[in-house]
């Protein structure tokens, strides 16, 4: 079959018949040889991606079939992908070649990743012993590992160069010569290889075809030679049939068009319900993928403070969670009030004016966010940008009757008359002493300013009304919401996020305009509030029990905090406490999130050493032969219980607090667990970093992005720990012989010098090796 996509069209051959896997080549096979690209994907999609890959012509059967198989569509399997790709032999720089190739595998596994929520679990070997390194070692009067070692990390930085994901795990076959010893003995010892007359040991094609009656191969027809290998028994397929292959059986039924997906709920903080993120009439379109924000931003007149962090980590957090975990986009606007009674203030006692103060508090806290890692909305809306979309959204209020001009020329919103044309029932916070703001010469105190008539020296636009009358001023606060709001979403928001403190007055007076600007008495009535989809409401920030605020001079700035923390301290207090929850910042708090973030960290290191480990050992092959000891293993079991809790707590009003328990406990067994693969390890990597992602926390080796660098100094690390490894056994070793020759003076002198011999022998071969990675060794002492 063909899957065509934008980074280039491969062909996919039918599957093994044992594990439904498949085989994916360059359109021109010959390109192997030159690119060495040869990956094997096993096609873990679910139904609904059938959409996107529906393009599967099976070039052997003439037919299309569906990429995915039945029996796997109903299973958390579904969003893993195994795959392998063939690395480079590193006896030179890398040309364009191999970029294309690697390129492509690595848009290969961010699609899937982006777009579909698969994991692609990918393995490359390097080729770091071969006829063409041997050469090159000679002609630079070198050695092979010197050389390897140099183009190895070359291949790296190039990679790196290239923005190329890491693969989950580098092979690299000289530290895997067992391995494959073993698997060469097997297929031997099987009577499908023999040693001929030179001592090499080839693989018996003819006698392997015949004992498992293949009748067709490709390209192995007339002058085929499969290697340069002489003495080999191979004849040519003469007289074999090697026609079309027979049809490959793949069930189509109506179970893959079923859903697999958990509901996301999240609570509206007005109607105290749990109500669903994507709505019914939605959920067979491309749109249940895209969800509307709206964020109610700051007021730039001072620096950020710890209040704000809190609430806009949070927003970040319900936006990472919902694109990671459920494949939501969230396309979020915020508002940015850079004009304002304090703003002006703030001109006036710097001796400056509104539009310099409010840029430098702007820019302040684009730089908090940045050292946050708050990911920047989609799109942000300074109210002095947008006055006339104001100005025509007050036009329209007033022009309806909601609105009207009072003794000092603002413009308020007539809040009685308002509810009484809609005979509006239900408001919050409108009872007994209620005072929407603070503008005087009101009809009530329930009424609120739409437009601020300038005082002397003030800054001014011109408001015209429809009836010709011009009013010098400025909008206030709740109608700039409504307003712009509108202007990038239109009539309906899915999801609104501010502040607890902002629920009364400024959302309850928002709705107000909003209802006001869409509605007419005449049309059936929405409830006040059904603009927005879903209200949600992030708690406070207290500090010794008073709500941190710049107002209450309580404050700790953002970044006062992050010159002594890391900021994933604050977002740990996020994910621990639920959104809704105010959080009392304490010492005792404090500490608790350093001890999580301290375990998280040596979680993250622990792994990654513990890959590399295991990439460089000798394993034995059947233990990373099939997908079977991979789902069987007692560890995958929680690696899959960990992933299936978060993905339950985010769907379930953002609960994080599940999906951090589950990482810790991962985090305890895999410290008190040996018996694990390296498939086991490289599948927990991906479980942790693409929480690790989903949450916004940075820790080395963390992000999916490349990091070319790390990769060389783990490797690093790990000759040096190989180093101390042979020189403390060698030194256990002659211990040992030592007591043995107690009597014999002679004797244990011989071995001093075995042994010194063998310790400046494994001096020289770190040497060596870390002369590779550009670590030169200069001697400094005579007779060295």
């Amino acid at each position: 079959m063909v899957l065509e996509s934008a980074y280039g069209d491969y062909f996919i051959y039918p599957p093994d018949r044992n594990n439904g896997d498949y085989f994916i080549y360059p359109p021109d096979r010959n390109s192997m040889i030159g690119c060495e690209t040869c990956i094997h994907v096993t096609p873990n999609l679910t139904a609904n991606h059938i959409a996107v890959l529906k393009a599967t012509y099976v070039t052997f059967t003439k037919t299309k079939e569906p990429l995915i198989v039945t029996e796997r569509a109903d299973t958390l399997d579904q969003h893993l992908v195994t795959m392998y790709c063939c690395g480079p032999t590193v006896y030179e720089d890398s040309h364009l070649g191999h970029a294309i190739t690697y390129i492509r595998a690595d848009l290969i596994r961010r699609a899937l990743r982006h777009y579909h929520n698969i994991s692609v679990l990918m393995a490359m070997n390097v080729t770091d012993i071969d006829d063409k390194i041997i050469a090159k070692a000679i002609e630079t009067d070198s050695n092979y590992r010197k050389v390897s070692n140099h183009y190895y990390n070359s291949f790296i930085d190039d990679m790196k160069a290239l923005n190329v994901l890491d693969a989950d795990c580098y092979l690299r076959v000289t530290d895997h010569l067992k391995t494959i010893m073993d698997y060469i003995n097997t297929i031997r010892d099987k009577g499908f290889a023999y040693i001929n007359a030179n001592n090499d040991i080839n693989f018996d094609f003819n006698r392997f075809v015949d004992a498992f009656n293949i009748t067709h191969t490709i390209g192995t027809d007339g002058s085929f030679n499969a290697d340069k290998v002489s003495d080999k028994r191979l004849c040519p397929l003469e007289g074999r049939q090697t026609g079309r292959l027979s049809e490959t059986k793949v069930q189509n039924n109506n179970e893959l068009n079923a859903r697999n997906e958990r509901k996301v709920l999240l609570e509206n903080s007005f109607t105290k319900t749990k109500e669903p993120l994507i709505v019914t009439e939605r959920a067979d379109t491309l749109d249940q993928h895209l969800v509307t924000m709206y964020c109610c931003g700051p007021t730039v007149y001072e620096d950020s403070h710890l209040g704000h962090a809190i609430t806009y980590i949070r927003a970040d957090l319900i936006r990472r969670a919902l694109r990671h975990y459920h494949n939501i986009s969230v396309l979020m606007a915020m508002n940015v009030t850079d004009i304002d009674d304090k703003i002006i203030v703030k001109a006036i006692e710097t001796d400056s004016n509104y539009r310099k103060v409010s840029n430098h508090y702007y820019n302040s806290f684009i730089d908090d966010m940045k050292a946050l890692n708050v990911l920047d909305a989609d799109c942000y809306l300074r109210v002095t940008d947008h006055m006339k979309t104001i100005m025509d959204y007050i036009n329209t209020i007033r022009d309806k009757g909601f609105a009207y001009i009072n003794a000092n020329n603002d413009i308020n919103f007539d809040f009685n008359r308002f509810v009484d044309a809609f005979n509006i029932t239900h408001t919050i916070g409108t009872d007994g002493s209620f005072n929407a703001d603070k503008v005087s010469d009101k009809r009530s105190p329930k009424d609120f300013a739409l437009w601020k008539a300038a005082k002397p020296g003030e800054p001014k636009w011109d408001l015209v009304t429809t009836d010709g009358i011009v009013i010098a001023g400025r909008p206030g606060w709740h109608i700039e919401c409504s307003a712009l709001a509108h202007k990038v979403f239109g009539h309906q928001i899915d999801v609104h996020f501010g502040g607890s403190d902002l629920r009364f007055p400024h959302h309850h007076c928002e709705s107000c305009c909003c209802h006001a600007f869409y509605q007419t008495p005449d049309q059936p009535m929405n409830a006040l509030y059904d603009w927005v989809r879903i209200w949600l409401h992030s708690g406070h920030l207290n500090l010794k029990s008073e709500k941190m605020s710049k107002s209450l001079g309580n404050v700790i700035l953002i970044k006062d905090f992050l010159k002594s923390h890391s900021p994933n301290i604050l977002r740990l207090f996020c994910i621990k406490l639920h959104y809704r929850s105010d959080l009392v910042y304490d010492e005792n708090l404090l500490q608790e999130m350093k001890n999580i973030d301290k375990k998280l960290l040596d979680f993250t290191e622990n792994l990654n050493l513990k890959i590399y480990e295991f990439s460089m050992e000798n394993l034995s092959y059947d233990c990373i032969e099939n997908r079977k000891h991979l789902k069987q293993s007692e560890f995958f079991k929680a690696i899959d219980e960990t992933e299936k809790l978060i993905l339950d707590g985010i769907a379930d009003d953002l609960d994080l607090e599940m999906g951090l328990n589950a990482i810790l406990l991962l985090a305890k067994q895999f410290n008190s667990t040996n018996d694990f693969s390296l498939l086991d390890l490289i599948r927990t990597k991906q479980v942790l970093n693409k929480w690790l992602d989903s949450m916004g926390l940075l820790y080395k080796q963390s992000s999916n992005k490349n990091d070319g660098q790390s990769v060389k100094e783990s490797l690093v690390i790990k000759t040096f720990i190989k180093f101390r490894s042979d020189i403390r056994a060698l030194a256990l070793n002659s211990i040992i012989k030592s007591k043995n020759m107690s009597s014999n003076p002679q004797l244990i002198s011989d071995e001093i010098q075995k042994n010194n011999k063998e310790m400046l022998s494994l001096c020289d071969a770190i040497r060596q090796d870390l002369d590779g990675f550009g670590i030169k060794f200069k001697a400094r002492f005579a007779g060295f």
